[in-house]
């Protein structure tokens, strides 16, 4: 198959798996954001059947610019099916299918209702994703939650044969490293708000046994410094930083 993957999600995670979609002898052309790599000390290899074009985060959710930048690959490749990554990509995707008559289908990856319920921009935003992801040929969803929220607000029922947990782009050299050591626990918590309260982590921690360290990263949208507040008040070490290297992180 000829597949046309439009993700906005970290590009080298996204390179990994459409690596993965090369091996089993499909050619794709993935679409991917310029500026969110996570790791761009160690930049993936792309399989020959592999074409990566990178364009700016707001393509994704400007259908126009998304057009103007895949121009020349529209015209001469014909596509067998077109997917995306995330519900942003939903109406461009959409409207590519439409374009090339071709079948489409989407990943998502997290239906943040908690965040939904308390942004109304955030809402309407999800509803007109919503209106759109209806006519998906295809849904996969990252959890059993995703699946359960998508079902509450479309009424559009998925099995769980559409459920694919999210893969960690793991490095290989370190595969099982560590499986000896008792009493280590290493957290990588992504998307630091205050409505999804990661601070219960740390108090979850704090019933392990001591000493006790905490390494969070990931950007901060509000909730770090509660972090480092119940930190404090339930005796748990904690480091955090903003952005590593697959490497580093695994070190």
């Amino acid at each position: 198959m000829n597949i046309l993957y439009v993700a906005a999600e970290s590009s080298n995670w996204v390179i990994a798996l459409c690596n993965e979609i090369c091996k089993l002898g499909h050619k794709v052309t993935c679409v991917v954001q310029d500026s969110d790599e996570y790791d761009k000390e160690n930049r993936l290899e792309e399989h020959p059947n592999l074409t990566r074009k990178s364009v700016s985060m707001n393509h994704f959710f400007n259908p126009t610019l998304m057009k103007s930048a895949l121009a020349r690959e529209l015209i001469t490749e014909q596509f067998d099916i077109v997917f995306g990554s995330h519900a942003p990509v939903s109406i461009i995707v959409n409207e590519i299918s439409g374009m090339k008559r071709i079948p489409w289908g989407i990943m998502l990856l997290d239906i943040p209702k908690d965040l939904m319920e308390s942004d109304r921009k955030r809402m309407r935003q999800w509803v007109e994703w919503f209106d759109v992801l209806k006519y998906a040929n295809e849904i996969v969803f990252n959890t059993t939650i995703a699946r359960d929220v998508y079902y509450d607000y479309t009424k559009q029922f998925f099995g769980d044969d559409n459920i694919i947990t999210y893969g960690t782009n793991f490095l290989e050299d370190y595969y099982k490293s560590g499986i000896e050591t008792h009493g280590n626990y290493v957290l990588s918590i992504s998307r630091l708000t205050s409505v999804k309260a990661v601070s219960n982590v740390t108090k979850a921690l704090s019933l392990l046994k001591k000493p006790l360290k905490q390494v969070v990263v990931g950007r901060d949208r509000g909730d770090l410094q509660k972090i480092y507040s119940v930190a404090r008040d339930f005796g748990v070490d904690v480091e955090y930083k903003e952005l590593v290297s697959e490497k580093e992180k695994y070190e």
